[in-house]
């Protein structure tokens, strides 16, 4: 089970730690049926759920929305709000094999949930590609999938799980009155 909830930044100037937060706890009641447990940090900076090591999390925020993935395999989710990049910037970090398969912040976000997932790597020369339409990672055993249904945003999950059981879809959530 792999699951994704987002929900749109309502001002550019809000706190977005909050509202992952915020998403987070609104996001595990859904999922679990039950209250969200303490988060902690590991020395790598990834959260997890000390209380509950079996499940899984990824948290990421752009300019316009907050992302959260919850998942019982070990999952890595990325969201960035789509913005003009220069031509020097897609060059030097993407191969041009790699900009024939993906666009800018698809590669970006693949790489960065990728890396949140394994820890490995380098943000800037990660090798993807595609391959009969599945996307293909210098890890064995992990599965990506793109997300274009968040406005104005593309995202990505990485787990470590068959494609399968990626999800199809982002669930936006209303946090209405900052719940």
């Amino acid at each position: 089970m792999l699951c994704l909830f987002a929900t749109e930044v309502p001002n550019p100037a809000q706190d977005r730690s909050a509202l992952v937060r915020t998403l987070l706890r609104r996001a595990y009641d859904l999922v679990w049926d039950e209250d969200c447990p303490a988060l902690e940090k590991t020395p790598a900076g990834k959260p997890w759920f000390p209380s509950q090591p079996e499940r899984f999390l990824s948290l990421s925020h752009s300019r316009t929305f907050v992302l959260v993935a919850l998942s019982d395999v070990p999952v890595g989710a990325d969201v960035e709000t789509v913005r003009p990049v220069s031509d020097h910037l897609r060059d030097r970090l993407f191969r041009p094999e790699e900009q024939a398969d993906f666009g800018f912040f698809e590669g970006w976000t693949l790489r960065e949930s990728v890396y949140k997932l394994t820890g490995a790597g380098s943000l800037w020369t990660m090798p993807l590609s595609l391959r009969d339409g599945m996307i293909q990672t210098p890890y064995p055993g992990v599965s990506c999938r793109v997300y274009h249904d968040l406005h104005g945003c593309v995202a990505a999950v990485a787990a470590r799980a068959d494609c399968d059981a990626l999800p199809h879809c982002v669930t936006r959530l209303s946090l209405c009155g900052g719940e």
